[in-house]
């Protein structure tokens, strides 16, 4: 169990257009500006898309910064989805191709939902696009929700996740 108190926002990324370690780049590079913040980002993974297969695959990113006291979710969520949209990201059909994808994974060690955001992000568990990049960053962290490592829910569900691989 964790009682440890977690300041950070942890935010995945994911691109399947165009120059997608660029998009991922960029991303970094605006959120680092309109959060006034330092960004600490993990490697790029290249993993096969889920839900719609007929694509091409993601590269994907978690990064992390401190929280400070003006960041709420659902501020953090609209910051997000600002960048997605100077970026370009067109809002075609779910888990489909995107240019740019912004996700607020975990806020702190909170547990919230409301009808716009659910923290942590629902689907945390099932994607190794995700769990890779987390463990990298911190290979203590731990679930909120579940109150278990992210260490132990990836190596429950390491079978049934989809295919991702480090960028070198």
């Amino acid at each position: 169990m964790s009682l440890v108190i977690d300041n950070r926002i942890f935010i995945g990324l994911g691109s399947n257009l165009t120059n997608s370690p660029e998009n991922l780049a960029r991303a970094v590079q605006l959120l680092q500006e309109r959060l006034k913040t330092k960004i600490i980002a993990s490697s790029l993974y290249f993993s096969e898309p889920v839900e719609v297969l007929e694509q091409p695959w993601f590269f994907n990113q978690v990064a992390f910064f401190e929280a400070a006291k003006e960041h709420t979710p659902t501020m953090i969520l609209g910051k997000l989805q600002q960048i997605e949209q100077e970026m370009g990201r067109v809002h075609t059909y779910r888990y489909g191709p995107r240019i740019i994808d912004l996700d607020l994974l975990l806020f702190k060690n909170w547990v919230f939902e409301s009808d716009s955001l659910i923290i942590p992000h629902p689907k945390i568990e099932e994607r190794l696009f995700v769990l890779a990049p987390l463990l990298e960053l911190d290979p203590a962290l731990f679930h909120p929700r579940f109150n278990r490592s992210f260490r132990q829910i990836l190596d429950d569900n390491q079978p049934r996740l989809s295919r991702c691989e480090i960028v070198k």
